[in-house]
This record gives C-alpha cells, sequence and structure tokens, in this order.
C-alpha cells in the first residue's frame, strides 16, 4: 500500500506524506499539527484499554488513522482526544482513583509497620534477659 493512503478504499490522507519517516513510511508522529501515537502508546499513557481504544475509534468518539509503519498497518490516535475522551469516563476515572487510594493505603500501612517495629525494639531493649526472637529455638 502506497504510504499515505487508507487501507480502506484507497483513500489519500490529506498531509499523510509529508509526515511520514524515511523508513518504510514510518510515522514521526505529528499529522496536522495534533500528535497522533498508536494504540499501544495511547494505552500507556492514559491506561486505556487497547480495546477500549477501538471501541471508541469505531463509534467516532477520537479520530484514528491507518498509517503504514515498520510491520504493516499502523493505528495512529490523537493522544489529546484520548485523554479528553478518558477525562470523560466515569469508570476510568474511579479506578484511577482507586489505584491512587490502594498506593495512598499501603503507605500508611508500611509507616504503620515501621513504627510498631520500632516500638517493639524498644520494648525488647527495656526487658533485660529476655532473648530476642530471632535467637530463639525450638527445643520441644
Amino acid at each position: 500500500m502506497p504510504a499515505g493512503y487508507h487501507r480502506r478504499g484507497g483513500e489519500r490522507d490529506p498531509g499523510l506524506a509529508d509526515h511520514l519517516g524515511p523508513e518504510r513510511g514510518q510515522p514521526v508522529g505529528q499529522l496536522d499539527e495534533t500528535p497522533w501515537v498508536t494504540l499501544a502508546k495511547a494505552e500507556a499513557e492514559t491506561g486505556v484499554s487497547r480495546s477500549a481504544l477501538r471501541s471508541w475509534y469505531r463509534n467516532g468518539e477520537i479520530q484514528s488513522r491507518l498509517v503504514d509503519g515498520p510491520n504493516g498497518p499502523q493505528r495512529l490516535v490523537q493522544l489529546e482526544a484520548v485523554i479528553e475522551r478518558t477525562a470523560a469516563s466515569p469508570r476510568i476515572q474511579r479506578r484511577a482513583e482507586r489505584e491512587v487510594s490502594l498506593e495512598a493505603q499501603v503507605t500508611l500501612l508500611r509507616h504503620r509497620v515501621d513504627q510498631l517495629e520500632l516500638r517493639l525494639a524498644a520494648l525488647e531493649r527495656k526487658r533485660p534477659g529476655t532473648v530476642p526472637p530471632s535467637t530463639e529455638t525450638d527445643l520441644g
């Protein structure tokens, strides 16, 4: 397929040929003054699954382009449009909030464990004649 043409119908993508890299029509990252990225890059940047991205461009919620890539046709989407669409999704927002909430809980629990370890060490130092737990052996 010639560079700058869509797979379906062979329609020319205006301005696309000017934005292709020298290696096998690889996109250099911007088309029409807006950054376009692969689905993999959009997924990594936003946390949105590829299946959701596909659904969004098939339903017309975001734009996409099919270009020649190093391993065949490659779908590109506008990163800013994906970010805007992500912000409008309550489910994705809840998931992001849960992830942040879980990270905060882990941080608090680590801090609490550190405090308890310090308290235990202080108690062990105050009680002379006790054997620290690391040196106890089962004589049973």
